[in-house]
């Protein structure tokens, strides 16, 4: 709740604790926590096991601190551990803050990466990393990895700001290895300035936190999977699903983490024309919220036609339950990989079975199919849900057409940066570095940071010039950091001379099955397409837009704004409390919001003229001492 004389501050946001079964050989989870840079802040905790200060050997806060600079040589020893730093590569470079620890950095040209080896299993860490540069350049950390694959679990603002130090805990496994990956710009990665790693004490168990349930269901294969059953739905019998270790022409040759037993498209090379399901034991899904399906696969097939997917049956009658769920096969794995499907809300408070089901084409391929292995299915806080609705419409492109309905997010503008129906549009041109930061949080990566600008398009401030990005899979706009629950609302311009359809494909970030929408505006007046949502609980949306194959991606401008609910704006209650009233009514988040008070419903005062909301809900006190003291007291809330 918001006093009147506090009715900036911001909400602290709730906290949550997720949990999930991984297999033991997976690497510990990692904890990631920034502040900003000053002496004391570098850790004393625990037995230090090396520092390293990039230019001059420095002593800060009583931690020893040995000089390196470019030409370093891989391994280096910080104690028992060693260390690999972005592959003995990297430039040495002077454009930070200046400081014992802040002056000097590395900056590593493909190759990102810090991976320690030699970690006791068991013992845990922290690892300190002092980042600081006077350059506007966000930097982006991966967790646990080597590469930039997926999201980062860190993104550290530290251009132009204070230097940072990013706090970076874990706990060994069997591996005894640990990795990071570093990125500040695409494909010249890595960054620090000053690093220490040191061993600490196991922070101590809270007795209040929840113990993990063990898993609904598990199964590593290695004890004969009993209660498992294979199908062939074809006429032919070329595959069938057989348990042991694959022998194929590619692909795996053991189960995942090399062991002895797992479920295979034939053990050797699978067959054409084939059509087979395995099924899961029984699983007791009754008095769960949600629930989700955990498996290591290996996927070796032709990349075009086969294709897998997993449904959900009802155990006493096979009955599928909720919709199928595709296995990606477009690819081709090197190892296993984990896969993470959430049970279809159907199946939730059902006993179940779990369906693998693989096709191939007609052609002969010499390849292993799909291998798959530690099988799990665990129970979720949360109930499983679809993905709530994304609506699209489209219309000729008119100025007046611009929304500013609800609040700015955030607006950019292929080319100039142009004010249209008083909304402010960033200019942007190839080039750019994802994410791009919004208004509240909120960062879109739009076409991987790839894309060229071109200026074929109707003349006009949002309409002359627009961004066309090359390569397959390149076609994405991604937002994150969206507030579960709130509605939004995306306008895309699109205008193109040439006489080019144009899909949309969304709440995905690929051109997987049927588009969406299709917006004819190729030789024709440029077009605006709206597109609604509501935020779930990833905090993320995705589109995918294609304008010709290979050759994705298409925007002229767009803007996406935080937009009222629906129903009419009104005061959900007014309570009183000793020399306090709360005022509670549903938000917009980002809106400005005017709250005034009368004694006659006649004359009316303003509190405030210009409040922000930062929840969907707010809580506003007027604690004002004179009006509290009125007997009779009205209230109205207008959103501006």
């Amino acid at each position: 709740m918001i006093p009147h004389s506090q009715r900036f501050a911001s909400a602290l946001p709730a906290l949550f604790l997720l949990t999930f079964w991984a297999p033991t050989s997976k690497a510990a989870p990692m904890t990631f926590g920034v502040e900003n840079y000053s002496d004391a802040g570098i850790s004393t905790t625990g037995a230090l096991l090396g520092a390293l200060n990039v230019g001059a050997t420095e002593t800060v806060n009583t931690v020893p601190f040995t000089g390196i600079t470019t030409g370093h040589t891989n391994p280096i020893a910080l104690g028992d551990v060693t260390l690999d730093a972005f592959g003995g590569g990297g430039t040495w470079y002077d454009t930070g803050a200046p400081g014992p620890l802040t002056n000097n950095f590395f900056y590593a040209c493909g190759a990102g990466y810090l991976t320690f080896s030699e970690l006791t299993e068991g013992q845990a860490y922290e690892l300190q990393l002092v980042m600081s540069e006077t350059r506007a350049l966000n930097m982006q950390i991966w967790g646990d990895q080597t590469t930039n694959a997926g999201a980062s679990d860190i993104v550290v603002d530290h251009g132009n700001s204070a230097s940072k130090l990013v706090t970076v805990t874990f706990t060994a496994d069997a591996t005894g290895t640990q990795s990071l990956f570093i990125q500040v710009i695409p494909g010249c990665p890595g960054h620090f300035n000053a690093l220490q790693l040191r061993a600490i004490p196991d922070l101590p168990v809270d007795p209040n936190l929840p113990v993990d349930p063990p898993p609904l269901f598990l199964d590593d294969l290695e004890s004969g999977a009993p209660g498992w059953t294979t199908v062939v739905n074809d006429g032919t019998g070329n595959t069938e699903w057989q348990l042991g270790a694959p022998v194929g022409s590619s692909g795996p040759l053991a189960g995942a983490e090399d062991s002895a037993t797992a479920w295979c498209t034939n053990l050797g090379d699978y067959g054409p024309d084939s059509d087979i399901s395995l099924r899961s034991p029984a699983i007791d899904l009754t008095g769960v919220p949600g629930a989700l399906l955990s498996f290591d696969a290996f996927r070796d097939a032709d990349g075009f036609d086969d294709t897998a997917e997993v449904r959900f049956l009802r155990a006493d009658d096979q009955t599928q339950l909720g919709a199928n769920a595709p296995i990606d096969m477009t690819g081709f794995d090197t190892d296993f990989e984990t896969i993470e499907i959430p049970v279809d809300a159907a199946a939730i408070g059902e006993t179940v079975i779990i369906e693998f089901n693989f096709v191939s084409n007609g052609s002969a391929d010499a390849f292993s199919g799909l291998t798959l292995d530690n099988i799990s299915v665990e129970a979720n806080s949360e109930a499983n849900s679809p993905p709530l609705p994304i609506g699209f419409s489209s219309e000729d492109y008119a100025d007046a057409a611009i929304s500013t309905a609800g609040a700015l997010v955030g607006a950019l503008n292929v080319g100039a940066t142009e004010t249209v129906n008083t909304v402010p549009f960033t200019g942007i041109a190839d080039g750019y570095t994802n994410p791009i930061a919004f208004a509240g949080g909120v960062t879109l990566d739009a076409f991987g940071g790839g894309g060229a600008w071109y200026d074929c398009g109707a003349p006009g401030p949002l309409t002359n010039d627009f961004f066309y990005t090359a390569g397959a899979g390149t076609g994405y706009l991604t937002f994150s950091g969206l507030t579960e629950g709130q509605a939004y609302a995306l306008q895309l311009v699109m205008s193109d001379i040439r006489d080019f359809n144009l899909d949309i494909w969304g709440d995905q970030a690929d051109s997987t099955g049927l588009s969406d929408l299709s917006v004819d505006h190729g030789n024709s007046a440029p077009k605006l397409v709206t597109v609604t949502f509501t935020a779930d609980s990833t905090g993320t949306k995705s589109l995918y837009i294609e304008v010709l194959a290979d050759y994705p991606g298409h925007f002229n401008a767009l803007q996406l704004r935080a937009i009222p609910p629906d129903g009419p704006f009104e005061i959900s209650s007014i309570t009183k409390a000793g020399a306090e009233t709360t005022i509670v009514f549903e938000s917009t988040l980002g809106a400005t919001y005017i709250i005034e008070f009368s004694f006659d419903l006649i004359n009316w005062l303003e509190i405030t003229d210009s409040f922000v909301a930062t929840e969907l809900t707010t809580a506003f006190i007027d604690d004002d001492v004179d009006i509290q003291a009125e007997a009779r007291v009205f209230y109205r809330v207008t959103r501006r």
